[in-house]
């Protein structure tokens, strides 16, 4: 090469700045040498293990789930099945029982249009009340006929399990009481026998004696008040007793029929025997087999 020495032409040109710069590891325009990458370490991080567990734990917690659920869900199924039969066989012999004490009492109208009437079973879920009935228990049972012939698996379908979980522990619930109460329906007697005397006011007046040519005129006269909320026509014995309680004589007697209010005057005892006479003046009058009919 002109002008240029030997010694000049075998030595190393110094390393530009662009070489220096691809040789460091920077990244050139032209895409030369690689920047050096950095080793993954995010597993070694706390915040890396707590995802995963939580993430295990829910999968966990869902199989768990779904398991107890199944379960649950078979178990109200069989259980809906059994726990109505129980109740509809307890309340039938309940309601049975109940109409009959409710016959005796001498209530008027058990039954309206082939059911029994509003004021029926208000009196009905009074009795039941007093072995731990609430509204609750008395309504799932009143609605029974929703569930004729609906199996536990229909129910589920239709209601899903959680409302036939809730239907079923109301079912057995019920079942219990109900067998209490027709097992101890003497208990609510006096519950009818406080209905009976609240639909009527009976009050006596003086036994008199009209002494007559061949026979004497007797009497006791006996006013009746309706005091319910519709006509009925009441009928009872009149008991007069002595002052030990001991029956004397008694006499039966009724009433037309009396609107809601209205008062009645009846006769009793317009015949007694002569022998009676005197005794019956000092007698204590009460009713007896009291009675309302409309």
């Amino acid at each position: 090469m002109e002008g240029t020495s030997v010694l000049a032409q075998n030595k190393k040109k110094a390393p530009t700045e662009k070489a220096a710069k691809a040789s460091s590891g920077e990244q050139s325009v032209l895409g030369g040498a690689k920047k050096d990458r950095k080793p993954v370490t995010f597993y070694k991080k706390a915040w890396f293990w707590i995802i995963i567990a939580v993430v295990v734990l829910g999968i966990a917690g869902l199989i768990v789930f779904l398991v107890i659920n199944s379960n649950l869900t078979a178990e109200a199924i069989e259980k809906f099945d059994d726990n109505y039969d129980a109740v509809s066989d307890a309340s039938s012999d309940f309601n049975s029982s109940f109409s009959s004490i409710y016959s005796d009492s001498g209530l008027a109208g058990y039954y309206s249009s082939y059911n029994p009437s509003e004021r029926a079973k208000g009196l009905r879920n009074k009795c039941l009340e007093k072995f731990g009935a609430n509204d609750s228990i008395i309504k799932t049972v009143d609605e029974m006929d929703d569930y004729v012939g609906m199996t536990g698996e229909m129910a589920v379908d239709e209601l899903g399990s959680g409302k036939v979980r809730e239907l079923s522990d109301n079912f057995a619930k019920a079942a219990d009481i109900y067998k209490n109460a027709k097992k101890n329906i003497s208990d609510c007697e006096s519950i009818l026998e406080d209905a009976l005397n609240s639909d009527v006011e009976i009050s006596f007046g003086e036994f008199k004696v009209t002494e007559g040519r061949w026979y004497n005129d007797t009497e006791l006269k006996v006013k009746v008040k309706n005091t319910g909320d519709t006509s009925y026509r009441f009928s009872f014995t009149v008991e007069a007793q002595d002052e030990d309680g001991k029956k004397i004589d008694d006499d039966y007697v009724y009433t037309k029929t009396l609107s809601a209010g209205e008062e009645a005057e009846v006769k009793a005892f317009d015949y007694v025997s002569s022998s009676n006479e005197e005794k019956l003046k000092s007698a204590k009058f009460v009713v007896k087999k009291l009675k309302e009919s409309n």
